[in-house]
């Protein structure tokens, strides 16, 4: 009741409190038992699920542009697609509702990220979230060392059939650093904001992710550098971005290989250290060879899903079989995932939307998100350096669909959506806004903000 009075009032007095306050709830890593949520009529829905709502709520009164809103008419028809096959199919239920939960943070996310990338509330989410990537980094090396136990996944830093003495920490963290350390290397590649000046983004992001133990990551950072290449649009930029990244990773092997070596290991702390880097090299470095990938019971069981997958679009190619649609009959116990979860998730992404809304409904996930990042990269001439990096993680995150959906997930369909509508917020009147960077201390400051111009008036008839 509290809460609810305290987010009634932040509405009312304090609307530009929302957005921070949904990447504070939905964003760092909790102890086990302290994710807050609240229960009502049998479903559970987590406080920054609600804090978002409440964000759009608050967004609706600000005018968005053209583009942002014609990418969300084509969210919604494929939305509506999805609902409607449900319906001629017979598949109406509450596994529909849980097909769509995700979603409908990905449409939410992406309006309140439009319109609030052009005034100070981009700045103050972007010091939120640097905060609360060095809270969660904290809780999560007091976990790794003290064992105490945390909201998420943690489990063993092997490969399944392997053992290791280290464990990887999945939690809501997780790919909140991921996109910040990819929109920060993007960034950096694109020669806008170096390293230097976004460390403390991308300095909790890199152990985050370390102790996430994931390939996945691997797969959204070299999207994200690759995308941002293109950006530059300049072969002699883009090689001279490439031997900083080679320097940069050769700096970090060399460290890691170093920290890893027996001359460290009578160092205090440094058998954890040693621990750490042997169980990453295992899973993550040699775990993406093809050779591993062929007998990992994970990438197989994915092969498995793919194939059945593949089946149900054939049976309905051009609108699919509807939001909860069960494309694999249940196995395991009742209350077990595999029993209750697994027949509706599918790892691609792309197969899972297109088996549930048809060739069509894939087509219009793409033209609403795919297409708005792609502009930005491809377009010369278009965009701001700023409205580039995004879209460059953009594209990280949606690659990483392919193998593990992010509009699927909780966090991660929001994340998505933020930075899809952060794009798309960056236009004004068909042109890109001025470059939006982070505040050099050379320059004076306090060079751990993200400062954000507002753009520059255009000329229009009846867009905002």
């Amino acid at each position: 009741m509290l809460l609810a009075v305290v987010g009634a009032a932040i509405f009312v007095y304090r609307p530009d409190w929302l957005a921070p306050a949904t990447i504070v709830l939905g964003c760092a890593a909790l102890p086990a038992g302290l994710t807050p949520s609240f229960s009502l009529g049998g479903f559970t829905f987590p406080a920054y699920e609600i804090a978002l709502f409440a964000a759009l709520m608050a967004a609706l009164r600000i005018s968005i542009n053209r583009w942002t809103k014609f990418n969300l008419s084509l969210l919604a028809t494929w939305l509506l697609i999805g609902v409607g096959s449900a319906t001629l199919t017979g598949n109406l239920s509450v596994h529909t509702i849980g097909d769509l939960r995700n979603l409908g943070q990905l449409f939410m996310a992406l309006v309140v990220a439009a319109t609030v990338i052009n005034t100070p509330v981009a700045e103050r989410c972007a010091v939120v979230m640097k905060w609360v990537l060095w809270g969660s980094v904290v809780l999560i090396l007091t976990a790794s060392t003290a064992g105490i136990a945390l909201a998420g996944r943690s489990e063993q830093a092997a490969l399944v059939g392997e053992s290791a003495e280290a464990t990887r920490y999945l939690t809501a963290a997780t790919y909140p650093a991921l996109a910040t350390l990819c929109i920060c290397v993007a960034l950096a590649v694109l020669g806008t904001v170096p390293f230097r000046v976004t460390w403390s983004w991308t300095l909790p992001s890199i152990l985050i992710l370390f102790l996430a133990f994931s390939r996945n990551h691997i797969l959204g950072i070299a999207i994200t550098v690759i995308a941002a290449l293109v950006a530059l649009r300049s072969l002699n930029a883009a090689f001279a971005a490439t031997a900083r990244i080679v320097l940069g990773g050769t700096t970090i092997g060399a460290i890691a290989f170093l920290a890893a070596s027996p001359a460290m290991s009578d160092l205090p702390g440094m058998k954890w250290v040693t621990v750490q880097v042997n169980s990453y090299s295992a899973r993550v470095v040699e775990g993406i060879n093809s050779d591993t990938l062929q007998r990992d019971p994970s990438a197989l069981f994915r092969q498995e899903e793919n194939d059945l997958l593949r089946q149900s679009v054939y049976e309905a190619p051009v609108f699919g079989h509807g939001f909860g649609y069960a494309y694999k009959p249940p196995a395991g116990g009742r209350g077990t995932w595999m029993f209750e979860q697994a027949p509706y998730y599918a790892h691609n992404f792309y197969l899972w939307a297109t088996a549930k809304t048809g060739i069509v409904g894939l087509i219009l996930f793409g033209a609403a998100t795919v297409i708005p990042v792609l502009i930005p990269i491809l377009r010369t001439g278009s965009s701001s350096r700023l409205a580039s990096g995004i879209s460059a993680a953009a594209l990280g995150f949606l690659a990483i669909s392919f193998v593990a959906p992010m509009p699927l997930g909780s966090p991660t369909a929001a994340i998505l959506g933020a930075m899809v509508g952060c794009v798309c917020g960056l236009q004004r009147a068909g042109n890109w806004s001025k470059t939006t960077s982070f505040r050099n201390p050379s320059q004076g400051g306090s060079g751990d903000a993200l400062c954000v111009r507002q753009p520059e008036p255009v000329q229009s008839s009846g867009q905002s």
